[in-house]
Formats: C-alpha cells, sequence, structure tokens
C-alpha cells in the first residue's frame, strides 16, 4: 500500500491515491462501527445500481481504519463550479439529477433519516431543552423509504472522464422522506455561506422531487443541529446558531 500520493485531507480524514485505488484514512476517533457503517452504506449504493466507486477493502492497522475503493480520474463538481462559474447552471442541474437518481432507489436495511439526525442531535453542542424539542419534532416529519445519501454536496460528485457523475462518501446514508435530504444539501449550501446557490438549488431541487418547500423547510433545524457535530470554525457556529433561532423563533432564518 503506497500512501505517498496524498490526494485531499479534511478534518477528520486524509485520501491518497495508489494507482487505480483510492485509500481512505480515518483518524483514530473513528470507531469500528463508523467505519464499517460507511462501508455498508456504499455496498448498498453498489448494489442499488448507482454510480459508486468500487469497494475494494476495509482494513484496521495500528488503531487506524482504511477503506480502499476505485479511484475515479476526474473532477468534482465543487471543482468544476469554482472553474467554471458561467456554468453554474448546467452544474446545478447535474447535481440534482444526481440526487433524484439516488432518491428514487430505495435500501431498506439502511437507517431511518430520523434515527440517523436524532443521534446527531444528542452529540451536539444545545441546550438538553433544545435537543428533547428537536428530536420531537422529528417524531412528527414524515417517513419514507427512499435512498437518502444524507451529506451530498458538489465535493461528493465527482465526474469521470467520461462524462459519468460519480458519488462518494456514503457515511451519512439512511433512506426516508426525499425532503429530509433537500433539506440537508440546502443547510450545507448555507452553511457554506452560498445562499444565492441554495436558493436556486431548493426551488429547482423541490419541483424535481414533487415536494414542496415547507416540508422541506420543517426539516431544517434538525438538519442543522446534527451537522453540526461533524462541522468545524464558522460552519459549524452557523449551524448551531441556526438551530437555535429556528427551536426559539429568533429572527429569519431563510
Amino acid at each position: 500500500m503506497n500512501l505517498d500520493r496524498i490526494i485531499a485531507v479534511r478534518n477528520t480524514k486524509t485520501l491518497y491515491r495508489d494507482g487505480s485505488r483510492c485509500i481512505k484514512v480515518f483518524s483514530s476517533s473513528y470507531t469500528d462501527s463508523d467505519v464499517i457503517g460507511e462501508a455498508f452504506n456504499q455496498a448498498s449504493a453498489l448494489s442499488a445500481g448507482l454510480n459508486v466507486p468500487k469497494l475494494y477493502e476495509v482494513s484496521e492497522n495500528n488503531g487506524r481504519w482504511t477503506m480502499i475503493s476505485e479511484f475515479i480520474k476526474g473532477k468534482t463538481l465543487a471543482e468544476l463550479i469554482a472553474e467554471f462559474p458561467e456554468k453554474l447552471d448546467e452544474y446545478l442541474a447535474v447535481f440534482i439529477e444526481v440526487q433524484n437518481t439516488i432518491n428514487n432507489s430505495t435500501c431498506p436495511p439502511l437507517r431511518s433519516i430520523a434515527d440517523v439526525l436524532s443521534s446527531g442531535i444528542e452529540k451536539c453542542d444545545l441546550t438538553a431543552l433544545d435537543k428533547f424539542v428537536l428530536r420531537s419534532q422529528l417524531q412528527l416529519l414524515p417517513c419514507g423509504n427512499k435512498f437518502l445519501h444524507g451529506d451530498l454536496e458538489p465535493s461528493n460528485i465527482i465526474i469521470g472522464r467520461n462524462g459519468t457523475p460519480y458519488i462518494l462518501d456514503w457515511s451519512q446514508a439512511a433512506q426516508g422522506d426525499i425532503s429530509a435530504d433537500i433539506a440537508i444539501s440546502y443547510v450545507s449550501f448555507m452553511a457554506d455561506n452560498e445562499a444565492e446557490l441554495a436558493k436556486m438549488y431548493l426551488e429547482k431541487a423541490r419541483s424535481v422531487a414533487g415536494t414542496d418547500i415547507d416540508t422541506v423547510m420543517q426539516w431544517l433545524p434538525a438538519v442543522a443541529a446534527a451537522m453540526s457535530v461533524n462541522s468545524f470554525g464558522s460552519k459549524r457556529e452557523y449551524l448551531l446558531k441556526y438551530a437555535d433561532n429556528a427551536i426559539n423563533r429568533k429572527g429569519d432564518n431563510k
């Protein structure tokens, strides 16, 4: 295994390229269930017929977990948007088409999105009362059995050299109502200070999915609180403030 060529460094993971393989090395904070769960989700996406890098191996060495997958040559949608901003509408359409393809699949073995978000809420830095309110609100939101990526953003879609989009990072995958997945992507755009892009995305995505904005908006407080757990710096502060404002009716979060 060659770990000499780093292709990406994230807060809790480092990605390397070794020929035709992508090697993801997790920080020591990841548990066995975290890594095996992500591998299961990625394998489930493959089984559902989605464009996902092939999964080759999951192993543990010296207290660090490693996941080895197929290396996809190409650029992420985030890189393409930055390089060709005049093509934003085109790339946004690709993003929404990819998400819609995921959401039109099903995968019964996956956790429910309500359980995933509830687990995140429990770990976030809000008061016990606020957490109780958010978990209570989750119980009132629509259920579903659609495949949800749970963390879809432009950096998680890579366009291969043949033009095929491949979907990465399946750690938060779940099943549930499509509106939840749209809410997650919308909040991610907002937290990255892309308010105009977020609004464009929301209008087009909910139209394609056939859901309404009010339903999407109902997911936002729980989504923001749960997403804050794996976020850092100003993004984490924004997400916590958003959740707190929504619970306590402070200001306007739209």
